[in-house]
């Protein structure tokens, strides 16, 4: 069964944590297209309008619209002062940068994190290299095991670098418009 909830204040709640629609869907335990739907329709099940409000920390009646304030009305510019209205301290964080601050405490350390995997991969690949061409030198390899060793080292590194890149984007450092 679908309730009606108040989805510009689900939206401005979710931009005021600058959280993108797939955060948001994600920390809810909820599909993406799930919460679309709810921000363009306006409507939602109560186990996702649970959900959300756990994740924004507030009380699940906050999401649903006021019927008795003369301002819900469909007037796009009167909701949206509703919604500025009804988002006061005892809704938001008094530090919403608190939460911005965690966030970025943590995206830090997978940076750091991701940054010290992504050297130890090329410092290894670079060591690789120095011995196959070393060995090779010193006429220790023949040219095909050269040629063997070299194109494995090389598929390693792409793979390791396409890894950390994938995990950086799993993890939210990076969006497919940052690449484009």
């Amino acid at each position: 069964m679908y309730m009606q909830v108040n989805a510009v204040k689900i939206k401005y709640l979710r931009e005021q944590r600058c959280w993108s629609q797939l955060q948001l869907s994600e920390m809810a335990g909820i599909s993406v297209r799930t919460l679309q739907r709810l921000e363009a329709k306006s409507a939602a099940s109560q186990e996702t309008i649970k959900s959300i409000a756990a994740v924004l920390e507030i009380d699940c009646d906050k999401l649903l619209p006021d019927r008795s304030n003369p301002l819900a009305s469909s007037d796009e510019h009167n909701v949206n002062r509703l919604v500025i209205e009804q988002t006061s301290a005892a809704t938001l964080p008094i530090s919403p940068s608190n939460d911005n601050q965690q966030e970025q405490d943590k995206l830090s350390k997978l940076r750091r994190k991701l940054s010290l995997a992504f050297f130890i991969v090329i410092a290894s690949n670079l060591f690789g290299f120095y011995s196959v061409y070393s060995a090779f030198d010193a006429a220790k390899i023949d040219l095909e095991t050269f040629g063997f060793l070299k194109n494995l080292i090389s598929m390693t590194l792409i793979f390791c670098t396409g890894l950390l890149c994938f995990k950086a984007y799993r993890n939210g450092l990076f969006k497919k418009s940052d690449l484009f």
